[in-house]
């Protein structure tokens, strides 16, 4: 009866020889064809402490985004991903709408919510393009 079509962020796992940033841009790039122009720490936390040892390293990208709608993904890992271009008021809407349903994507847009102002004042500055924030 659950909807079997998550809307998260680009994420995956830190491969040998890889840190996390290097693993965060190759992520961005397979998951959704966005080359990072920038990148900055979240934060870095536990997913569920005393339950898994899996730990998450959060980051925030300047890139330009693809077309909505495009398709990404790497077909040996049998990736079918959508890409959902969006304003920063629909992205934070999708909260309140009940439509996040994954703890990484969860924390990364009540951190957006709080830090983009911010963001797009910092990025307009050195801006070549548009940012899609």
């Amino acid at each position: 009866g659950d909807y079997p079509w998550l809307v998260e962020i680009p994420m995956g796992m830190v491969d040998a020889n890889e840190t996390p940033e290097m693993a965060a841009r190759r992520e961005a790039t397979e998951e959704a064809a966005c080359a990072i122009e920038e990148l900055q720490s979240i934060g870095k936390f536990y997913s569920s402490p005393g339950g898994t040892s899996e730990f998450i390293n959060l980051f925030v990208g300047r890139t330009t985004a693809p077309a909505d709608g495009s398709i990404f993904g790497l077909q040996h890992e049998n990736e079918d991903i959508r890409v959902h271009v969006m304003d920063a008021a629909k992205a934070i809407g999708l909260i309140y709408a009940g439509r996040i349903r994954d703890s990484q994507t969860l924390v990364a847009l009540q951190w957006f919510a709080m830090h983009h102002t911010e963001l797009r004042s910092r990025w307009l500055v050195s801006d070549v393009g548009t940012p899609i924030i």
